[in-house]
């Protein structure tokens, strides 16, 4: 426009093209970067516990960090946030304990975001088999003065809750 000011933008932030940007009021919004990483309000990855992330999403209040599904669809059906998980090649099969897919909560502790504060895990709880993919939910959390989280409940392929107990003898263990 006329004030100098662009409006939105696409471009390269060097000239050898490693990183894609995109903007709107003469601010970045996205980037990609030469790693493939998509970084969105911020423009480098953060590790946490040593590990980049794919998608980073950073910001300063909810409203720049909250992440939405919402289906406007007239059925009983909800929005869905899928984790997948084959061993080396497209269905290829999982062997028992493996681990499906995590949330982990990382903390600032003063020195870095690496320690973890809590993890919800889903995991193989069996053998499986064709059309057969039995499973556990774990919740873990850290206990003060360490660094490790430590499972405190299962729900195991049963329907067993273990709450302090890893291998839940009944209902309620």
């Amino acid at each position: 426009n006329s004030s100098g000011t662009r409006e939105c933008f696409l471009g390269a932030t060097d000239g050898g093209g490693n990183t894609l940007t995109f903007g709107t009021g003469n601010t970045e919004r996205v980037r990609i970067d030469s790693s493939g990483r998509l970084l969105i309000g911020t423009t480098s990855s953060e590790a946490f516990n040593g590990i980049p992330s794919a998608l980073q999403i950073e910001g300063n209040t909810d409203t720049k960090t909250r992440i939405s599904l919402y289906r406007t669809q007239n059925d009983a059906s909800g929005s869905v946030l899928v984790f997948a998980k084959a061993r080396n090649t497209a269905h290829a099969l999982l062997q028992n304990n493996d681990t499906i897919g995590k949330i982990e909560w990382y903390g600032a502790d003063g020195d870095d975001t690496n320690q973890r504060a809590a993890i919800i895990a889903a995991e193989v709880d069996g053998a499986p088999t064709g059309n057969d993919m039995p499973g556990r939910i774990t919740f873990s959390t850290t206990p003060d003065n360490t660094a490790t989280p430590v499972e405190r409940m299962r729900i195991d392929s049963s329907g067993n809750v273990g709450i302090g107990e890893t291998a839940p003898l009944g209902n309620l263990h």
